[in-house]
């Protein structure tokens, strides 16, 4: 038997990082429009891939030069528009809605009561 740890690649973390920091990034534009600060961060993020040809690459152009073009105001309004808005929203975030085509239905109770007992 061979007592050799398996090892795999990326062994530094950082492709780990990038995933949270994606992760991260997604919840707080899911959550919110962005704010001022945000957009400021956007105006000098990197654009160049550590590894040329990966699957996010375009997209993250995409969305770093739509938001470089982007004010608060703009943002805010989209946001509101998107997820808001009165009546049905054009995206809705809640998977309660998702699983069952209701909002707040047994999804939601089921996971505020997982919630409370922790």
């Amino acid at each position: 038997m061979d007592t050799q740890p398996i090892v795999f690649g990326h062994t530094d973390g950082s492709e780990e990082i990038a995933r949270a920091e994606l992760y991260g990034l997604l919840a707080q534009l899911w959550l919110a429009p962005p704010d001022e600060a945000l957009l400021q961060q956007f105006r000098v993020a990197v654009t160049e891939a550590p590894q040329s040809g990966g699957w996010l690459e375009a997209p993250w152009h995409e969305l770093v030069a739509a938001l470089r073009k982007t004010t608060a105001q703009e943002a805010a309004a989209e946001f509101a528009a998107l997820f808001q808005g009165v009546g049905k929203p054009e995206v809705f975030a809640h998977a309660s809605y998702h699983l069952t085509g209701f909002m707040n239905e047994k999804p939601l109770a089921t996971l505020r009561s997982d919630l409370a007992a922790l």
